[in-house]
């Protein structure tokens, strides 16, 4: 992976960090020398601090972007959602590793606390094809719950909270619960409202 970033203590200390966590090669650069490493390295997930260099990511290679603000949401809508970690500056390691997974292995990565889902029939249409129920399941997911915790906020089982997640992600064309929010984000159904903070 290549670590990218403006602060070269913070990088270099990220890419050390991912290397002994993950097992994995991690080159480190700042936005200028980008471009010359990702054809020399060529990895497999870029680690963008604080946005640094995220133009300059080819759309076939991951990308995960720590310190999020507003102008991610561009990037979500550019990428499709495709291989693409959101994470906020107060991410954990453990978090920060995960979201490496998921990005390389094609995945989408949504930090819990970037996100307060928002959803309103009123202002924008209903997904094509989703219940009432599903919006609300969606809402929720949106805001990073679990399922039990869904299930607690509706008054429904884990059990229908798990069919009403497959019926979404089925509906959606997403592989995971994590896409059917960004590809809900992507189409106004779920609106960011808040990044970098932590639900109050």
């Amino acid at each position: 992976m290549l670590v990218v970033g403006e602060r070269r203590l913070w990088r270099q200390s990220l890419a050390l960090l991912l290397r002994q966590a993950l097992g994995a090669q991690a080159a480190e650069t700042a936005p200028e020398g980008q471009a010359q490493l990702l054809d020399d390295f060529r990895p497999e997930v870029v680690v963008a601090l604080e946005g640094a260099g995220v133009g300059q990511v080819p759309s076939e290679v991951g990308l995960v972007l720590l310190g999020a603000d507003h102008g991610a949401m561009r990037l979500v809508r550019s990428r499709r959602g495709r291989r693409v970690g959101l994470l906020s500056p107060e991410a954990s390691v453990e978090e920060l590793c995960e979201a490496v997974r998921q990005v390389g292995a094609g995945k989408g990565y949504l930090h819990p606390s970037l996100v307060e889902g928002v959803l309103s029939d009123s202002l924008r249409p209903r997904p094509v094809g989703l219940s009432r129920r599903e919006l609300q399941v969606l809402s929720l997911l949106g805001r990073g719950l679990r399922n039990r915790d869904i299930g607690r906020e509706l008054f429904i089982s884990e059990k229908t909270v798990k069919n009403h997640v497959y019926h979404i992600c089925r509906k959606l064309g997403a592989m995971d619960r994590t896409q059917a929010v960004v590809r809900a984000i992507e189409t106004g159904w779920l609106q960011v409202t808040k990044f970098g903070t932590k639900d109050s």
